[in-house]
């Protein structure tokens, strides 16, 4: 975890933005990192462990108990001299949640087996030609509207960072997901690719944006909106944390008149496995319901007007070419182009 990161965090467990979070570095890591350590609530006691670079900053009832357990008793120590109870508060506080977060943890099994490769194909999916041609796209989208100057980014359901490492050029990037296993991994890829000065990866929860108001410059959500319990509190709380002027930049599946052949096609040939969260499919009119009352401006488009699995055939360079010109082409369209297989919204909050 960036130790700069640490004053915009506040404690999910009691929710208070003006309660920080302490913290304590057992070992310090590269590039301004650490390695392993804990945050501590000053306010509730509620503690977050920091092992192998990885922070996990959910409630208990998020926490694998083995894993929690095994990190209380090799840091048993410097937890004891700071007056941390590494035990009965977490056990009691996960028993109290029971129930609370099944839609996570569905979210996070699901993940921690495409992590853990339980499913065959996952490599294929997020390294495919239409997955990667489409995130170029959206990239290419994003970054020309925050510009070059460098700021403090947030991605939510970060995933393996496919979108993440391309903002880390020119900004700062703090991304987390629900799935422990997908976090480490996007570690390791981030120190093996030498990225660490500009990344932070952890584990946390959509449902609750554990940051103090103002905290980023911009927030990007690719994909993931359709994944959490509640995606209009959501989006409501990403305006909270932005700063004014600030962007949220979205990709979402959209409610189109073509889904019906996506489905088909994908109970034919499916190309990944979906584990979608209340909100399968998002329009702009639920958008603009979502954020009524914010001092926002929303811009919106669709794109993706083929079948993935053609895309898939081509190859990534024709792919990349096929979902340009196709976009182009069907946005011209007045009876087609709000019918994209993918809504792209940018969200510009109010200043």
């Amino acid at each position: 975890m960036l130790k700069s990161l640490q004053p915009k965090l506040c404690c999910p467990t009691c929710r208070q933005p003006n309660a920080g979070l302490d913290l304590h570095v057992f070992r310090d890591g590269i590039d301004a990192h650490v390695r392993d350590g804990v945050l501590v609530c000053g306010r509730c006691g509620g503690w977050y462990p920091i092992e192998n670079y990885v922070l996990e900053l959910v409630l208990p009832a998020l926490l694998n108990p083995d894993e929690a357990a095994a990190f209380a008793t090799k840091f048993q120590p410097e937890l004891r001299t700071l007056g941390v109870d590494a035990t009965s508060p977490q056990r009691e506080g996960a028993l109290s949640d029971a129930g609370v977060f099944d839609e996570q943890i569905k979210q996070r099994i699901h993940f921690d087996h495409y992590a853990e490769a339980a499913h065959s194909g996952f490599s294929d999916y997020t390294e495919s030609p239409f997955i990667r041609a489409a995130s170029s796209r959206y990239l290419r989208l994003w970054l020309t509207a925050i510009g070059p100057v460098g700021g403090w980014v947030l991605d939510i359901g970060c995933g393996t960072g496919i979108c993440s490492f391309p903002i880390a050029e020119q900004h700062t990037v703090i991304g987390f997901d629900i799935s422990k296993r997908t976090i480490e991994k996007v570690v390791d890829k981030a120190l093996a690719q030498n990225r660490m000065a500009r990344t932070t990866f952890f584990v946390g929860d959509g449902g609750y944006l554990a940051f103090k108001p103002g905290s980023f410059d911009h927030v990007q959500t690719f994909g993931s909106l359709h994944h959490l319990p509640d995606p209009c509190q959501a989006m409501r709380q990403i305006q909270e944390i932005l700063v004014p002027g600030g962007t949220h930049f979205a990709v979402e599946n959209n409610q189109t008149i073509f889904r019906g052949i996506f489905d088909l096609m994908m109970k034919i040939y499916p190309l990944w496995i979906e584990e979608a969260g209340a909100e399968p499919l998002i329009s702009r009119a639920m958008v603009d319901e979502w954020c009524r009352g914010l001092p926002v401006a929303i811009n919106s488009q669709t794109s993706i007007f083929l079948p993935p699995h053609l895309f898939n055939l081509l190859g990534f360079d024709l792919a990349r070419s096929a979902v340009d010109w196709s976009d182009r082409i069907c946005t011209l369209v007045p009876g087609l182009r709000h019918h994209g297989g993918q809504l792209v919204l940018e969200t510009k909050k109010l200043e």
